[in-house]
This record gives structure tokens, sequence and C-alpha cells, in this order.
């Protein structure tokens, strides 16, 4: 379903690097507070406008899955829109979001 731009959206990625507490190779990520926020927040790209980053770590009861609760940018044009996800490391593929 699309989302209208300022709204709140989550991405669920992988390869974020070390959270914050840290956890075991396997194990999940905490479903509760303190939750495994990343110790570098990587910065989320829509329509290249960065977007603001609500959450960055663990996605809670997963192994290895991150979650990045973030909002599409005001004025955001309604249709299909350019995902990235960039880290001092390296930038993902480009994914689309429908934006209504």
């Amino acid at each position: 379903n699309p989302a209208p731009a300022g709204s709140l959206i989550s991405l669920f990625v992988t390869g974020l690097g070390p959270v914050n507490p840290a956890v075991v190779t396997g194990q999940v990520g905490a479903s509760a507070e303190p939750l495994n926020r990343t110790v570098n927040n990587p910065t989320v790209l829509i329509n290249a406008v960065s977007a603001a980053i609500q959450y960055s770590g663990l996605a809670p009861g997963f192994i290895g899955l991150y979650q990045l609760n973030v909002t599409i940018p005001p004025g955001t044009a309604s249709g299909t829109a350019q995902v990235l996800v960039v880290t001092p490391a390296s930038a993902s593929n480009p994914a689309t979001i429908a934006v209504k």
C-alpha cells in the first residue's frame, strides 16, 4: 500500500554492523528496552533526499535482521520512490517504495 509523504515506514535490511547493547551471534534482537541500536547509524535516501531515522537497530525477535524506522521526507512526489541505505562502508542496491 502506498505510504503518504511525511509518514513513518519500516525498512528491513542486513549488514548494518555492531549494535549496543551487543548480541552474541545467533541471538535474537531485544523485544523491549534496551533495544539493540546500531553503533553507526546509516543514511537513508528517498529520491536522493535524506530521510529522518527514528530507529536503527536489530529487529526485535529476529536474528541478524535490522529494522530502520524512517520518515518519508515531506514533499516526496506521489508514485514510485527510490530508496538507498548508505553506510560508511557501502550502499545498498536501490529499492522502491510506493508513495501517495
